[in-house]
């Protein structure tokens, strides 16, 4: 039904999380500034926005250098419409995000989807299956477009390399990312541990994804602020937050935490929480995996040991 129909004017709520293209005057005039997945209504037979229940405001902003530049990046491009429009090029942009798993790019989107939502009321599409791949590519124009064709979009392909392993949707995701449809004033943002499973055509086209950046570990300030932020006062005052900081260096986000159940909520011993993380790097991959290589020494489950006294 909703692709019979090409004009809208404004959108139907439903509840607090649920908007539908509608041409009656019932209704509000745009959605809510806040992230949102392309669903399907079988009773209604369209496509509709659900918004995802995702607080940006309790979010742990860190100062990740990538982050900082990606930001200032997308802020010059949502004041350069008209540029763009004179020189005849689409009004979008493309990020690929790349690097270790657990690395902060998650946390990196986490934080320019914040300032998008709540400082310049603008609007994210989350995209983690290929089945919102396909609603997305099916909506977003012949819908969605039609009634807020101004509104800034931040769209999110989590682990893209996912989403491209089959070729018909690498396909559908391709034209997504080349704007075939004239979707403007959108910067698209991919995620993936894997570039080596990413295909030319994705990788390596300019007007694809205009900016490749390499997420690393979070460096010192940011594991600082993170621990602060993480711990409670209590805490703070019994560890030697500084050791913890040097300790963890080359550590991921998912890493860091883990740090903090371990020590603080599981009562292990620092020293030997920062040993077991690093013989889990020596663990070799399944892909990688040769049942010749002998077996690697590595220490029993700390939570299982009789414990000392700990060393904070």
């Amino acid at each position: 039904k909703m692709e019979q129909r090409r004009e809208f004017s404004q959108w139907l709520k439903i509840g607090e999380d649920k908007f539908f293209a509608s041409d009656n005057s019932k209704i509000v005039e745009s959605v809510d500034s806040a992230i949102y997945n392309v669903d399907y209504d079988s009773r209604r037979d369209c496509l509709y926005l659900k918004k995802l229940n995702i607080v940006l405001d309790e979010l742990i902003e860190l100062p990740f250098p990538e982050s900082v530049e990606i930001l200032s990046s997308i802020k010059d491009f949502w004041n350069k419409k008209e540029e763009f429009k004179n020189y005849g090029f689409s009004y979008k942009r493309g990020i690929l995000l790349y690097g270790i798993p657990g690395g902060g790019k998650t946390s990196i989107i986490n934080m320019l989807c914040s300032h998008l939502v709540n400082k310049m009321n603008g609007i994210v599409f989350q995209i983690v299956t290929r089945d919102e791949l396909q609603r997305y590519a099916n909506f977003i124009s012949s819908i969605y477009r039609q009634i807020e064709p101004n509104r800034p979009i931040v769209t999110i392909f989590e682990d893209i390399d996912g989403l491209a392993s089959i070729e018909e949707y690498e396909t559908m995701l391709l034209n997504v990312l080349d704007g075939l449809n004239q979707v403007d004033n959108v910067v698209n943002i991919a995620t993936t541990n894997y570039t080596e499973k990413l295909s030319e055509r994705l990788l390596n086209r300019v007007n694809r994804f205009d900016r490749r950046m390499e997420i690393k570990s979070p460096n010192f300030e940011c594991r600082e602020l993170f621990f602060k932020a993480k711990l409670k006062p209590q805490d703070l005052l019994k560890i030697n937050l500084e050791k913890w900081c040097h300790e963890t260096e080359g550590m991921t986000m998912a890493q860091l935490g883990e740090v903090i159940k371990s020590v603080i909520i599981l009562e292990n011993s620092l020293e030997e929480t920062i040993s077991i993380l690093k013989d889990m790097k020596q663990v070799p991959v399944s892909r990688n995996y040769n049942k010749e290589t002998p077996n690697i020494g590595y220490k029993k489950d700390i939570t299982k040991q009789e414990h000392t006294k700990k060393s904070y």
